[in-house]
């Protein structure tokens, strides 16, 4: 991904760029058109090039929804190249939104190896909302992986990424129709358990 300078920027002049968009002669406006495409094309890659490299990637990812369809292009070449496994969640999570789901097998990758304390619950709460059946399967791997005690999931109403992954799982599951099997039922449906979680099913509560 290229780094574009702040002089590719500045050899555009907005302010004439719109006002040749208001010309009244076709060819004028016509060529305004493809020179503010360019630019938007300019500043979809830069957007992009600052999620690759920004020191807070989660604060550039979701606001790049906001550029519509011109950065999925950049994003898609952004998830072949890069190794970076952050780059490669958020990246996949912004095409999802976009209505791209190029990135979902990376995400329902991530569903099994993504540190619950960081990505973890948002990729199964988009994966989910946007439909995708294999996200029930994945989320179900990644229970069982998990140790359910009352020591890992915490208190009711404190914070704790276990119990928030735990949650978010368990919501996709319902979003998705897909059943909980009946070992991951007793274990989460134990009275000592957070609230946050016995409360999603109250008809199994012991």
């Amino acid at each position: 991904m290229i780094n574009p300078q702040l002089t590719e920027f500045a050899k555009h002049d907005l302010t004439q760029l719109a006002a040749f968009l208001n010309a009244s002669d076709a060819k004028t406006q016509a060529q305004a058109i493809d020179e503010a495409i360019q630019v938007n094309s300019l500043l979809a890659d830069a957007a992009v090039y600052a999620l690759q490299n920004g020191q807070d990637r989660y604060f550039v990812a979701e606001r790049l929804p906001n550029f519509g369809s011109i950065i999925i292009k950049p994003l898609q070449a952004l998830l072949k190249e890069s190794a970076d496994a952050e780059v490669k969640v958020l990246a996949s999570l912004v095409l999802l939104r976009l209505g791209s789901k190029v990135g979902v097998p990376d995400l329902l990758q991530a569903v099994l190896t993504e540190p619950v304390d960081r990505y973890a619950a948002l990729i199964v709460d988009r994966l989910a909302a946007c439909g995708v059946s294999e996200t029930s399967q994945a989320v179900i791997n990644r229970l069982r992986q998990l140790s359910l005690t009352k020591v890992d999931l915490g208190k009711s109403f404190e914070s704790n990424a276990n119990k928030d992954f735990v949650v978010a799982s368990l919501h996709a599951l319902q979003t998705l129709n897909f059943p909980l099997p009946q070992d991951l039922l007793t274990h989460l449906t134990a009275p000592e358990l957070p609230v946050e979680i016995t409360s999603i099913f109250p008809s199994e509560r012991k």
